[in-house]
């Protein structure tokens, strides 16, 4: 195979953009909700304009800072089989009254599937 041919078929070849959640821990009657896959671009465009609280920073500008990174996880990744944003920059207000858990648990799905937890660096670097 040629390295043109090669390539092409590189980019031919897609990984599916959207990824199962299954059933949340949290709550375990919904179990349709997916995870949209960032492009590179995307995830990039995240990690440069994410919240951040400085060194020196409270710890409640901190946990506002972390808070306000999961809600732009959440409305940004959380997605039906379709692909269809679940959740939009109006829902945010609703989404702070979530439980917590809810949120971890779905920002952490997004971050999962996108390579940005510690989980998905761990495993990308012993591969």
């Amino acid at each position: 195979m040629s390295n043109t041919s090669l390539k092409d078929k590189f980019f031919a070849t897609k990984l599916a953009r959207i990824v199962p959640i299954g059933a949340l821990k949290s709550k375990p009657e919904i179990t349709e909700l997916c995870v949209r896959r960032f492009t590179l671009a995307e995830r990039n465009a995240f990690i440069a304009n994410a919240p951040k609280a400085g060194d020196n920073a409270s710890d409640a500008d901190k946990a506002a800072a972390n808070l306000q990174g999961q809600l732009f996880l959440v409305t940004q990744g959380v997605c039906d089989a379709d692909a269809n944003a679940v959740f939009t920059q109006e829902d945010v207000e609703a989404l702070q009254q979530e439980d917590a858990a809810v949120i971890d648990e779905l920002s952490k799905a997004v971050m999962d599937a996108n390579g940005m937890s510690a989980k998905s660096v761990d495993a990308a670097t012993k591969n």
